[in-house]
Formats: C-alpha cells, sequence, structure tokens
C-alpha cells in the first residue's frame, strides 16, 4: 500500500492491525515545499 500524491512524492504505507505505519526517507535535497505536499496527501488519504 502506498500513497502517491500528483507531484510525485510517493510514500509507503504498512498496516499490522489497527495502525498504520508511514516510513518516510528524508534527504537534504528534500525541500519543505515537497514535506508540505507529504503531509496534505497523507492528511487527504486518513493517515
Amino acid at each position: 500500500m502506498a500513497v502517491e500524491t500528483r507531484d510525485r512524492v510517493q510514500v509507503p504505507l504498512t498496516q499490522h492491525g489497527v495502525p498504520v505505519f508511514v516510513r518516510v526517507s528524508v534527504q537534504v535535497y528534500n525541500t519543505q515545499a515537497e514535506l508540505d505536499i507529504l503531509v496534505a496527501a497523507l492528511a487527504e488519504a486518513g493517515v
């Protein structure tokens, strides 16, 4: 399972029982705008 935005930000989701785990890998080249897109996409997906 994964969340992918229109802006090609992709993050895998793992579910073990009820909680959903988000595995995020951030590097020095990631911008604040990209992180904001990710946070908005996760909120839109209900994660």
